[in-house]
């Protein structure tokens, strides 16, 4: 009997499938070798000649050669981390690295697994927070990681809306090509689900934490994490339903022997003991106190190890409040304009894209010396000021301008390598406004402290405005205590206190919020996170059983290839829908269907997001409802356009809305007043 009867039902289930879709193939049943063999031993001899030569072709083997790992060649110049993982022997397991922005934890990481690095785990998976961030890293990890040490494999960008970036998708991506194809496997595994089999992948973290759940080709996941190191990125940044999902997915991938590695600037203790007790590790005690920064590990036989790490250095950040400017979106642009007056690059960091499209708009400033960044651009928008971004402010200077300021969303608040002179932010919680400030004086040292400009409400008011819809009153009020009367802090000895202050229940001397309105705000946020992850508990795998193998016990949920699906929902708040703004002219040929893939990439690339809340099928008088679209363009939102360029709507309760694109702003929607 197997020692572990959960592992080997996943292995099992998982190889089984991936069977079926290799022999199910087009090109496979069709293989000229095969055609015209009726004597049956015959038949069974070639078939295992030619199938042996298919698993070959598409990358498959059950003995690689694999090159020793080459860890030392990843960073010519380590930093602490780096440094310490080069010179440390950690065995494979859960790692948790915990270290300031800027540190290198990327290529920490990427150390690490290549330590590992054996026939049993030869492979990675990237996971990032979002599709733009993980276009971002894809570049680097197929250049600086795989080009860096020689590896002759690729890697696989694996979201939703990768296909879009693959100038080689086929038209029918069940065909592998012709016997002397030599891209077979390029071409096999386009799809999401066979994408996230590749040896290499960087994606979207929705793309793993569907291997946690209940939902078609979970098992299948996993089973292609198994000898691949997971790494996932800024794992702080996920509320209490995703950090469920996450924890249940550390729960089978120590069942599985799959190394983890969690990477994150601002990991609060109790999330820190939650990851690690699933994983293996029986109670850990949340340790508030613990050094920073830190690299925490849990071997496969449960064994703990807790080890402070040295920084790059020591640096102050300086904090200057501006009370009363939060949502004052011609303040905001006037003080943006002063801040580059003589010249320098200036971040303004918004929390809304209704508000950053407003200060945008507010800047006196030539087009040639600003920016508007948010995820309410076309695909094909949002990947081009993505790339402008990043060719303007990072590592190689040679475009920097003289003077320009940036006004964006969240978009640069993780995973982007850019570097501001000096920012401004709207008001979050502590642990956002630290990781934000990580994008000033990035790639070189300044003689003057970084600035973080903080907008915040009038004294004595807690009305956060439309920033309370994005973050919950207990992080932005504890922010608030923690801002007033602090022009500056010095990282990264004040990380923990800062973090722990943010999301405990710790209470300290100050006057800036009364602390019967915190206590509130804290009891309030308890309920809340109980009841989101009591949500997520309800779509998750059950927990791996060593004498049993019952990962569910009811239907499997759908799920679609980008984790939306009603059953797999990754993000409980993700309710953005993606359309397609279109005259009602070219309404009628969009849902005719049989258009070439090129065609459906065009249109792909031009769709925006959608707000959940628009009454798409209650247009006012003179506009049409939203269609849904058919064959290639199944699911996808069409929504007519007036002569005008606009979309109105009304609600039941007769409130308007009304949508519209400006190619500067990009997508502009709500409520009219």
């Amino acid at each position: 009997m197997p020692q572990d009867l959960s592992a080997f039902g996943i292995r099992i289930a998982g190889h089984i499938v991936l069977c079926d879709w290799i022999a199910s193939n087009e090109a496979f049943i069709s293989d000229p070798r095969l055609a015209g063999l009726d004597e049956p031993g015959t038949y069974l001899d070639k078939a295992r000649e030619v199938a042996c030569e298919w698993i070959d072709r598409l990358g498959f083997r059950t003995k690689r050669a694999v090159t020793p790992g080459k860890p030392h060649s990843i960073v010519s110049h380590p930093r602490p981390v780096q440094q310490f993982l080069l010179d440390q022997s950690l065995p494979p397991g859960l790692v948790i690295i915990e270290a300031p922005m800027g540190e290198g934890k990327t290529e920490a990481a990427w150390i690490l697994a290549e330590k590992w690095r054996s026939e049993a785990c030869s492979g990675m998976y990237m996971a990032l927070p979002t599709m733009a961030t993980s276009n971002s890293l894809f570049d680097r990890y197929s250049n600086d990681y795989l080009g860096r040490l020689e590896r002759e494999c690729k890697a696989r960008l694996v979201h939703g809306m990768a296909w879009l970036r693959d100038d080689l998708e086929p038209e029918s991506p069940q065909v592998c090509g012709g016997e002397d194809d030599p891209s077979i496997a390029d071409t096999w595994f386009r799809p999401t689900r066979r994408a996230f089999l590749c040896e290499h992948g960087v994606g979207t973290v929705d793309q793993a934490m569907l291997a946690g759940m209940n939902v078609k080709f979970s098992f299948l996941r996993l089973h292609g994490l198994v000898g691949r190191v997971l790494v996932i990125d800024e794992v702080h940044a996920y509320d209490s339903y995703m950090s469920a999902i996450i924890c249940r997915l550390l729960e089978w991938c120590a069942c599985l022997r799959i190394p983890v590695i969690l990477l994150s600037a601002t990991l609060s203790a109790r999330q820190r003991a939650a990851m690690l007790q699933a994983y293996g590790y029986p109670d850990p005690a949340p340790d508030g106190d613990a050094p920073y920064p830190l690299v925490s590990s849990v071997s496969f036989s449960r064994e703990l190890s807790s080890r402070s790490v040295a920084a790059s250095s020591t640096r102050s950040l300086k904090i200057e409040e501006h009370e009363g400017m939060l949502g004052d979106a011609p303040s905001t642009a006037k003080l943006a304009e002063f801040l580059v007056i003589g010249g320098g690059c200036c971040c303004v960091i918004l929390n809304t894209v209704r508000q950053a499209q407003a200060v945008f708009e507010a800047l006196n400033m030539p087009d040639q010396e600003r920016m508007l960044f948010h995820a309410r651009f076309s695909a094909q928008d949002r990947e081009r000021i993505a790339n402008t971004v990043s060719r303007l402010f990072g590592r190689d200077r040679t475009a920097r301008p003289r003077r320009f300021v940036l006004i964006a969303t969240q978009v640069v608040e993780q995973s982007l390598d850019v570097d501001f002179d000096v920012m401004i932010s709207e008001i979050a919680p502590v642990d956002l406004l630290l990781q934000r400030s990580g994008r000033m004086h990035r790639h070189r040292a300044r003689d003057a402290d970084p600035v973080l400009h903080v907008l915040t409400p009038v004294r004595g008011s807690f009305d956060f405005g439309a920033t309370r819809f994005i973050y919950h009153d207990k992080p932005l009020l504890r922010t608030l205590g923690l801002l007033r009367g602090r022009d500056r802090v010095t990282l990264p000895a004040d990380f923990r206190m800062l973090i722990e202050s943010c999301y405990g229940s710790v209470e300290w001397e100050q006057e800036a919020v009364p602390w019967e309105i915190i206590r509130a705000a804290d009891s309030d946020w308890d309920q809340r996170t109980d009841e989101l992850a009591g949500h997520a508990r309800s779509f998750i795998l059950y927990s791996p059983e060593r004498d049993r193998f019952r990962p569910v016990d009811a239907p499997v949920g759908e799920d679609d290839d980008d984790g939306q699906g009603w059953r797999a929902k990754t993000r409980l708040g993700a309710c953005d829908r993606t359309a397609l703004l279109v005259s009602s002219e070219a309404l009628e040929e969009l849902t005719e269907g049989g258009m070439a893939l090129s065609r459906v990439k065009d249109i792909y690339r031009r769709t925006v997001k959608l707000p959940g809340y628009l009454p798409i099928d209650r247009p006012v008088a003179g506009h049409s409802p939203a269609v849904f679209g058919g064959g290639h363009l199944k699911g996808l939102i069409l929504l007519p356009l007036a002569s005008d360029g606009t979309w109105k709507g009304s609600d039941e309760s007769g409130n308007t809305y009304s949508v519209r694109y400006d190619d500067k702003l990009g997508l502009i929607a709500g409520r009219t007043e």
